[in-house]
């Protein structure tokens, strides 16, 4: 463009060209918001419309599928008794104190269901989960002890 154009065509294409819109700063920022579009104006309403969209859709579909399977069946004891045995895996004193503090509470649990033979072999294992961590704790011979907990661990359908 020449010096001093304001306005021009484009010899190609033939699309016009002006100077852009200077805008007074008074006028952008009036109390009243002439200075900003109307598209300017919807930003922030289509905005939260579509926040609150989303989490309308997800709070519906998360309870839809709880809804949809029912109340939460009770758990399996035999199950939970096989988590508690996993610290059977590091012998130490704490880990050891720990099964044989939770082994009560799944011996009840399984009784409860019926199966007083499998409780009473949880029984068993308790005691000697708690012999073994005796012989460790006292840093003896633990051949004696850890053949008892074997034995009752065969009882266990872990």
């Amino acid at each position: 463009m020449r010096p001093g154009t304001r306005a021009w065509t484009c010899p190609n294409c033939g699309a016009e060209h002006g100077a852009p819109e200077i805008v007074p700063a008074a006028r952008a920022h009036d109390a009243g918001g002439k200075g900003r579009s109307r598209q300017q104006n919807l930003l922030p309403i289509v905005a939260a419309a579509g926040i609150v969209l989303v989490v309308i859709v997800a709070f519906v579909l998360t309870r839809g599928a709880h809804d949809a399977t029912g109340p939460t069946p009770p758990p399996d004891p035999v199950a939970i008794l096989c988590l508690h045995l996993r610290d059977l895996l590091t012998p130490r004193v704490d880990a050891l104190t720990r099964v044989a503090q939770e082994l009560p509470a799944d011996a009840t649990a399984i009784a409860a269901t019926g199966n007083e033979q499998l409780a009473a072999n949880v029984r068993q294992l308790r005691t000697a989960v708690i012999a073994y961590r005796d012989v460790l704790a006292t840093q003896a011979d633990d051949m004696q002890a850890l053949r008892g907990m074997t034995a009752a661990l065969q009882k266990i359908p872990c």
